[in-house]
């Protein structure tokens, strides 16, 4: 981290491009401001923008007008929970490429048949709460619903193990934790980084 405090102690402005999910300190340092969002003690970025965070709130800015989510728009969502038929997301901003961001959504849902153009038996074979997923959004009548199986980029982008909660790293096509020595499945994004690559900044 690159925290830098004035004489009160609090922490000042720091000027750090971030995009969402990206690892910005952990919950006891600061709190989840504007831009910012928690999730297992640690804080991470949830819009495209520079991390401005000032006294005791993480916060992350962006010019981007605000846009309402539509079908056939992209999102990067959080997994809160998985059942065998569904899981329960939250949205996240993503750039829409017009100078826009999305707002949040607590009611979006990926459903089984959704994930995969193969068959899928259980929800919680793809997917794991904390996971961040990149899908395209598919109807908005009843909340928001996605789907993952429209493009291989499409899928989990960022995941953590299930034990210990460190992320998980892409070693041969095989997710793996370098602290428990498990490897896990899921519905991957092509972009999903290997072993050397980085989509963020959590620490290890």
């Amino acid at each position: 981290m690159y925290f830098s405090k004035n004489h009160s102690g609090e922490h000042t402005t720091k000027k750090k491009v971030m995009i969402p999910g990206d690892y910005i300190c952990g919950a006891e340092e600061l709190m989840p401001g504007k831009g910012a969002y928690s999730q297992n003690d640690e804080v991470y970025s949830a819009v495209c923008g520079v991390e401005t965070s000032e006294g005791k709130d993480a916060t992350v800015s962006s010019r981007k007008h605000i846009k309402k989510i539509g079908p056939g728009d992209e999102v990067y969502a959080v997994v809160n929970s998985v059942s065998e038929t569904k899981a329960l997301l939250t949205i996240i901003p993503i750039e829409s490429g017009k100078g826009e961001r999305y707002v949040y959504s607590d009611f979006a849902a990926v459903k089984v048949q959704d994930i995969s153009d193969h068959y899928v038996k259980s929800v919680k074979d793809e997917f794991r709460p904390g996971d961040i997923i990149k899908a395209k959004v598919i109807s908005t009548r009843n909340g928001v619903d996605v789907s993952t199986k429209l493009s291989p980029k499409y899928g989990v982008v960022k995941a953590f193990c299930s034990y210990c909660r460190k992320q998980l790293v892409l070693k041969s096509r095989r997710l793996m934790c370098t602290v428990c020595e498990r490897s896990e499945r899921r519905k991957l994004s092509e972009d999903y980084p290997s072993e050397g690559e980085s989509n963020g900044n959590q620490n290890a």
